[in-house]
C-alpha cells in the first residue's frame, strides 16, 4: 500500500481495514481518556502521600529543586496544576498524574490504530493497559512516571505517523517531544537505539531537507535547555533545594552536570550476575502478576505476527523494550518495579497484534466466522469479532480496583501533622526520603515554621556518591560518611534534635529513643560510644536457602517493654557477618498472641543503598541495625510476643526464610515479650 506499512498477507490475517478517519480517531482518543480518567479519579489520593510524591508536590508548589535529575518540566507543569480550584495542593498534583496517565492510555490507542487499524481493538487494549497495577498505581498520586509514559507513547506514535504519511512535520514534532521528554526523565535516552534504527528502517528520511534537520535540532534542544531551571532557581534559594541537601553547588559546571546526570545514584548500577538475575526475576514476576500473564502471552503471539508481517517495526519496538529492560535489571534501587511500566506499555503494543491474530484464529476455528460472514462488509465482521475482547479490560478493572483505591489514604498527612505538632519549639527533625511529607506540611501548609527539617539520608547519600570516584575501601567510606553526618548533626547541638523513623549512616555514639505518643518520632541523644559485649550475648544462627549461616544473630535490644497503640518500639539487632548475605533480604516484625500474628505489621526494607547495603557488609564485622516498629493505632491490649522474620524480597509476594535456632527450625524467632496497654 502506497504511503503505508507493507502489510504482507501472512497466515491468519483478517481483512485489512482502511485507515480510520480523523473523527473516528478523535472519538477513540476521547473515549479511552474519559474511561481511564474516570476510574483513576475514583481512586485518587485525596492529599499528600509519602516520599517522591510529597517531594514533587512541594517542589512544584515552591518551584524548588527536587532530587536529581531535577525534573524541571514536571515542576513547571505541576506549578500550573497548583492553580486548579479543587482540593489541596497535593491533590492537584495527584490529579496531574491521573490526567497524564489517562492521556498516555489514549495516545497508546492511537498507536494501536497505526499498527492494526482496528479502533475497537485499540479501545480494548488501551484500557487493558490502563487497568493493570503496573501502570495504574502511577496515576493515583503525584509522581513522574505517568508523564513519562505519555511521552513514550507520543514518541512511538510520531514515529509511526511519519512512517505512514512521509510528512516532515511529524519528524519535526518528534524532535520536540523527544527534547521535552529528556527534560522530564533521563531514561528517554534508552529509546535512542530504537529511534536511530527507526529513522533508517522505518522513516522516509530521504524526503527530508536540511531545513527539517535544523528545525528539528533546534526544537530538540528546548528540552535540555530547561535544565537551566536548576541553577536559576538555586540562585533564588527556594525553601526546598535538594542541591543543598546533597552538598553540591549547581552554579558551577561540574556541580550542575553532576546533578542533572544522576551521579548521586551511580553506585546503584551493578553488573554483578546475582544482582542482574534478581532484578530480571523481579521484572518477570511483576509483568506476569502486576501486568497480566494473558497480556504477556498475547504479546508473544503479536511479536511472532510482527516477525512474519512487519519485521522492521518488530526490531524497533524490541530495541525500545530491551534497552529499558537492560537498564532496569542493572539499576539496583529498591523501587525498581516503578520503572516496569515502560516495559508494560511496549508489551501492550505487541498484545494488540496478538489479540488481532487471536480473533482471526477464533473466527477460523469456530462457527463464529461463518455466522459473521452474512454481514455485508468485511470491516463490520472484524469489528464485531473484536467484541470478544471487551471482557478483558472489565475483568482487569474488577480484579485490580480494590488494591488501586487510594481515596481514603490520609495516613501520610495525619501522621505528619501529629509528628510535627509533637515537636518542641525550634526543634530539628532529621528525616529520610520517605518523610518528605514533613516538608509538604511545613512549606505548603505553613505548619511549624520554627522547625528545621533536614534530610540526613540524602545528605549521607550525597557524601557517599562523592566518595565513590576515590576508590576508597568500604570501611573508609563508612567512616567518612559517619564523620560528615556527625558534623551535620552536631551543628544543631543547641536545639532539640529528633529523627523521624531512622537515620542511615547514623554514628553509633548517638542514641534514638521514642518521644511522645504519636508516630515514629525519636529523640536524638549523644550517649557516647556503644558497648557490645559479645560474651553476654545469646547466639542465634540464621540458616536457610537465602541465609545459609551468612549472618550470626548475636542479640537484640528492644525497648520499651510496655507500649501504647500508636507509639514505637525501638529494636537494635546485632549481627556478626560470616559471609556477605544476599541483598534480597528484608526483615519483618510480628506481634504474636496465642499463635495468631498481626497481619501486615512491621515489614521493613533493609539498607539497600550504597555502603550500608547488606551485600557489602565486610566479612568478620559486627553490624548493628536499628528498626523503629510502629504499634498500630487500634492494636488490642494484651501480652504479645514480638517476633522477627527474614524475608526473601526477590519475590513480589515476600516469602519467609526458615530460621534455625537452638536446633529448631521455624519461620520466626522471638525477640521479647511486649505488653500493649490501653490508652485509658
Amino acid at each position: 500500500m502506497s504511503g503505508g506499512f507493507a502489510e504482507a498477507q501472512g497466515e491468519h490475517s483478517l481483512v485489512v481495514s482502511s485507515y480510520p478517519p480523523a473523527s473516528t480517531r478523535a472519538l477513540l482518543f476521547g473515549a479511552v481518556f474519559v474511561g481511564a480518567f474516570a476510574v483513576y479519579l475514583g481512586g485518587l489520593a485525596p492529599t499528600v502521600r509519602w516520599g517522591d510524591s510529597a517531594e514533587l508536590a512541594t517542589g512544584a508548589y515552591l518551584l524548588g529543586i527536587v532530587h536529581p535529575t531535577g525534573y524541571p518540566l514536571y515542576l513547571l507543569l505541576g506549578k500550573l496544576f497548583t492553580f486548579l480550584p479543587v482540593g489541596d495542593i497535593a491533590y492537584r498534583l495527584n490529579l496531574m498524574s491521573a490526567v497524564a496517565g489517562a492521556a498516555a492510555a489514549a495516545v497508546l490507542a492511537l498507536v494501536v490504530v497505526e499498527m492494526v487499524r482496528r479502533p475497537l481493538l485499540a479501545f480494548v487494549i488501551a484500557l487493558s493497559l490502563a487497568f493493570t497495577p503496573v501502570f495504574w498505581h502511577h496515576t493515583l498520586a503525584a509522581e513522574k512516571y505517568s508523564l513519562h509514559a505519555l511521552f513514550v507513547a507520543l514518541i512511538v506514535l510520531l514515529v509511526l505517523l511519519w512512517r505512514r504519511t512521509g510528512q516532515p512535520r511529524y519528524f519535526v514534532l518528534l524532535g520536540l517531544v523527544v527534547g521535552l521528554s529528556l527534560a522530564h526523565h533521563r531514561t528517554t535516552l534508552l529509546l535512542a537505539p530504537g529511534l536511530v534504527y527507526a529513522f533508517f528502517a522505518l522513516g522516509p528520511w530521504r524526503t527530508l531537507r536540511w531545513r527539517h534537520y535544523c528545525v528539528t535540532a533546534a526544537l530538540l534542544m528546548i528540552g535540555p535547555l530547561l535544565y537551566l531551571y536548576i541553577p536559576l532557581r538555586d540562585a533564588a534559594d527556594p525553601a526546598l533545594n535538594f542541591a543543598h541537601f546533597v552538598g553540591v553547588n549547581v552554579q558551577t559546571p561540574e556541580g550542575f552536570l553532576w546533578f542533572i546526570s544522576g551521579a548521586l545514584f551511580q553506585a546503584e548500577l551493578s553488573l554483578a550476575p546475582a544482582d542482574l538475575w534478581r532484578h530480571l526475576s523481579l521484572a518477570a514476576t511483576s509483568l506476569t502478576k502486576d501486568y497480566s500473564l494473558l497480556l504477556v502471552v498475547l504479546a508473544l503471539l503479536g511479536a511472532y505476527r510482527q516477525y512474519r508481517r512487519n519485521r522492521p517495526l518488530l526490531v524497533a519496538l524490541a530495541l525500545f523494550f530491551f534497552a529499558n529492560l537492560a537498564f532496569d535489571i542493572a539499576y539496583q534501587i529498591v523501587n525498581i518495579d516503578d520503572y516496569f511500566f515502560v516495559l508494560a506499555l511496549l508489551l501492550t503494543l505487541w498484545a494488540a497484534e496478538g489479540s488481532d491474530l487471536l480473533v482471526a484464529l477464533i473466527m477460523e476455528a469456530t462457527p463464529l466466522g461463518a455466522a459473521l460472514a452474512r454481514l455485508r462488509t468485511p470491516t463490520a465482521r472484524v469489528d464485531i469479532a473484536h467484541l470478544l475482547l471487551i471482557p478483558l479490560p472489565l475483568v482487569l478493572l474488577l480484579l485490580n480496583r480494590p488494591a488501586m483505591d487510594y481515596s481514603r489514604a490520609f495516613d501520610a498527612r495525619d501522621i505528619a501533622r501529629g509528628l510535627m505538632s509533637g515537636l518542641p519549639k525550634d526543634a530539628v527533625v532529621f528525616v529520610v526520603w520517605p518523610w518528605a511529607n514533613l516538608w509538604y506540611m511545613q512549606a505548603v501548609e505553613g505548619m511549624r515554621p520554627d522547625v528545621s527539617v533536614v534530610d540526613a539520608g540524602l545528605f549521607s547519600l550525597g557524601v557517599r556518591s562523592r566518595l565513590m570516584p576515590r576508590g576508597l575501601e568500604w570501611s573508609a567510606r563508612v567512616e567518612m560518611t559517619h564523620r560528615q553526618l556527625d558534623q551535620l548533626i552536631d551543628s544543631y547541638a543547641s536545639r532539640p534534635r529528633f529523627a523521624a523513623f531512622y537515620i542511615p549512616f547514623l554514628p553509633e555514639r548517638y542514641g534514638l529513643s521514642s518521644y511522645g505518643r504519636f508516630g515514629p518520632l525519636l529523640k536524638l541523644e549523644d550517649k557516647g560510644p556503644p558497648q557490645v559485649r559479645q560474651e553476654d550475648a545469646e547466639t542465634r544462627t540464621l540458616s536457610g536457602p537465602m541465609a545459609q549461616d551468612a549472618l550470626e544473630f548475636i542479640r537484640a535490644e528492644v525497648e520499651p517493654a510496655e507500649v501504647l497503640p500508636g507509639t514505637l518500639v525501638r529494636a537494635k539487632l546485632i549481627w556478626r557477618v560470616h559471609r556477605s548475605p544476599p541483598r534480597s533480604q528484608d526483615l519483618g516484625f510480628m506481634l504474636v498472641k496465642d499463635g495468631q500474628e498481626t497481619k501486615g505489621f512491621g515489614y521493613r526494607m533493609r539498607q539497600g543503598y550504597g555502603v550500608l547495603s547488606i551485600d557489602r557488609w565486610p566479612v568478620g564485622a559486627i553490624v548493628a541495625e536499628y528498626y523503629d516498629i510502629f504499634i498500630p493505632l487500634r492494636q488490642p491490649e494484651g501480652q504479645y510476643s514480638l517476633d522477627l522474620v527474614v524475608l526473601d524480597s526477590m519475590r513480589t509476594d515476600p516469602q519467609r526464610i526458615p530460621l534455625t535456632w537452638k536446633g529448631q527450625t521455624n519461620d520466626r524467632i522471638k525477640l521479647r515479650s511486649l505488653q500493649v496497654r490501653s490508652e485509658d
